[in-house]
């Protein structure tokens, strides 16, 4: 049923269009005939032949009567296009003064007088080179003046930094322990029983011990060096807060870690250094009261007495190393 009706309807569309059209070119012929007879003028047909005999009822009149033809329009002569506007020339630069050229009279030059043989004649001067002169004699350089006066450079910083700024390069005797890395430990901390295992003494400052041991030791330590007149020298130049900052690390080292190699490496260039600046070396009296003041202070936060004397034995690599015989 369907497709009928869609035929239907499809047909019905055809034929409603083909009807428009029909009317749409009626009306268009329309309006052109229109066009065309508006365009002829009066009497005229679509032609151009007179059509008004058929329009007028009486055909006898003759052709003398008829309205004679419009007047042709007068010719329109054409006429010249207006001249372009012509823009203003530019103002032109006045042409600057002829430049006045000054010429300097050649300068009166003295000839030489002819050859008169009663007028003797000066010898010309010849230009000769100076002789270089003799090099000032140099003092003889004693031989230790390379180590008195260039200081001996042991580390790699050190001797990056000479090398940079184009000072000579000495370097010391060879690192200590040079055939052990830096990591190497030659001490271990001592330790302390707690319950049924062995307990590094740092961590039975920290954990085990009554109150803030750990922190208290530290601050005694930097009480005894700031009030002692035989240590204050060897870290006056220091503030509290790098005192403490100092010895704390150094107490972590002897009783957490151990002395290792690299340890020892650094302490022993601190204290080259404070040599050098003037300072005092490490003699066995200053030792002896530096490890007393590290044991007591341990002793004030009761600490076992064994692990104090063991504190001997971990501090050995650096007492051989920092400690001055000559002075003791």
């Amino acid at each position: 049923m369907w497709p009928w009706f869609m035929i239907v309807a499809g047909t019905l569309l055809i034929i409603g269009a083909l009807v428009a059209r029909h009317r749409m070119m009626r009306d268009y012929r329309a309006g052109l005939e229109v066009g065309q007879r508006a365009e002829a003028g009066p009497g005229r047909g679509v032609e151009g032949f007179d059509t008004r005999a058929d329009d007028e009822p009486d055909a006898g009149v003759q052709d003398d009567d008829r309205e004679a033809p419009p007047a042709p329009a007068p010719a329109v002569t054409p006429t010249a296009p207006p001249a372009a506007r012509t823009a203003p020339a530019a103002p032109t630069r006045p042409a600057a003064p002829p430049t006045r050229v000054t010429t300097t009279p050649p300068l009166a030059t003295r000839t030489a007088p002819t050859s008169d043989p009663a007028m003797p004649v000066a010898p010309s001067p010849t230009w000769a080179p100076a002789a270089p002169a003799a090099p000032a004699p140099v003092a003889p350089v004693p031989a230790f003046a390379r180590a008195a006066d260039t200081p001996t450079l042991t580390t790699r910083r050190e001797v990056k930094a000479a090398r940079a700024a184009g000072q000579p390069i000495v370097t010391g005797p060879p690192p200590l322990f040079a055939d052990l890395p830096v990591g190497h430990r030659l001490t271990t901390a001592p330790t302390v029983r707690v319950r049924s295992q062995d307990v590094p003494l740092q961590d039975w400052l920290r954990y085990y011990a009554e109150g803030s041991a750990w922190s208290g030791v530290v601050q005694s330590i930097s009480d005894r060096v700031t009030g002692d007149p035989l240590l204050q020298p060897y870290f006056g130049s220091l503030d509290r807060t790098t005192l403490q900052r100092h010895v704390m690390s150094t107490v972590m080292m002897l009783t957490g870690e151990g002395v290792t190699v690299g340890a020892v490496r650094r302490l022993a260039d601190a204290h080259l250094r404070h040599v050098r600046s003037g300072g005092q070396p490490v003699t066995e009296a200053v030792w002896n009261r530096m490890a007393a003041t590290l044991g007591n202070a341990l002793r004030e936060h009761n600490a076992p007495e064994a692990a104090i004397l063991s504190l001997n034995t971990t501090v050995s690599p650096l007492r051989s190393v920092l400690v001055s015989r000559d002075g003791a």
